[in-house]
C-alpha cells in the first residue's frame, strides 16, 4: 500500500495524532524538525511529491519512535467525548493581505484553540 496514494488517510489520523499527544501545530512542527507551512501541508493532504511527503513523515515517525505505516490506522482514543467543532468568521477582504504579524497571531490563535479542544 502506498503511503503517498493514502495521504488524506494519513493526514487525517496525522491531526488526531497530534492533538491526542497535547501539542500545537507549532510545537509539533518544531518537535519534528518541519516548518509549519510544510505541516499544514502534510495536514490538509496536499504534500507537493511523494519523496518530500515519505521525507517528512519519515521525520515524524522517528520523532515519536513509530513506523510511517502507523499513521494508516487511526489512533486509539481512551475516552470517549463529543468531537470539538471551531467555527470562527475571517471578515478580511479576500484584495487584502493580512501582515505577517497578523498572519502569526492567527496562527497562534489557532494553535490555543487546538489545545483548547482537548479539554472540552
Amino acid at each position: 500500500m502506498s503511503l503517498f496514494l493514502n495521504k488524506e488517510t494519513i493526514a487525517e489520523n496525522l491531526g488526531t495524532f497530534i492533538r491526542l499527544k497535547g501539542y500545537s501545530k507549532s510545537s509539533f512542527a518544531k518537535k519534528v524538525n518541519i516548518s509549519r507551512p510544510t505541516l499544514d501541508q502534510l495536514l490538509e493532504g496536499q504534500s507537493p511529491n511523494e519523496k518530500t511527503f515519505l521525507k517528512q513523515l519519515e521525520k515524524i515517525a522517528e520523532a515519536f519512535q513509530l513506523s510511517k505505516e502507523s499513521f494508516l490506522i487511526p489512533p486509539q482514543i481512551e475516552q470517549t467525548y463529543a468531537a470539538p467543532s471551531l467555527q470562527f468568521s475571517d471578515h478580511l477582504e479576500h484584495t487584502k493581505e493580512r501582515t505577517p504579524q497578523n498572519q502569526q497571531l492567527l496562527e497562534d490563535l489557532e494553535d490555543l484553540l487546538d489545545i483548547a479542544t482537548l479539554y472540552l
